[in-house]
């Protein structure tokens, strides 16, 4: 079947008038940037939900870490003279501390370690952190990790 040169012609003059027109054009692009953009906007809101996350459970571990030098033994600090006075915490003590102020400052905050030496104490934690838009990529979320260290000096 042949295209009569009417129809070729036609054709011809809507295809070049249809190449040339700019409508709609903003459209397109808008449409092919709209997941990157969104992709974008998602990781920057999951990165400070991240931050957020982390400063909590940095300052939670810091108040843990601080009360476990409530545990310190009394009886070995209120001595009289002539001898020193000496600061050494009590392990049970200073662990149960620890966990009770992560608890109450982070409940979703796991106690991974506490480590008591002398008048020294060092706590680890860790959180799971749930990200909102990058589970769209299949990133559910992440652990987070912090630790601190107190000491009390005689």
């Amino acid at each position: 079947m042949k295209i009569p040169a009417k129809w070729k012609k036609e054709w011809k003059r809507k295809w070049g008038r249809w190449k040339r027109d700019e409508k709609g054009g903003a459209l397109v692009l808008f449409a092919a940037f709209l997941p990157v953009l969104v992709a974008v906007a998602g990781l920057v809101i999951d990165t400070g939900v991240i931050a957020y996350h982390q400063a909590k459970l940095s300052e939670a571990t810091d108040a843990a870490a601080w009360a476990g030098l409530d545990s310190y033994d009394r009886d070995l600090w209120n001595v009289e003279p002539p001898e020193e006075p000496r600061v050494v915490l009590v392990p049970g003590e200073a662990r149960s501390l620890a966990a009770s102020y992560l608890a109450i400052n982070y409940p979703q905050a796991q106690l991974t370690g506490v480590e008591v030496s002398g008048g020294t104490i060092v706590v680890k934690a860790e959180a799971e952190c749930q990200f909102f838009f990058m589970k769209m990529f299949g990133i559910q979320g992440t652990t987070l990790s912090a630790s601190a260290e107190a000491r009390m000096e005689e």
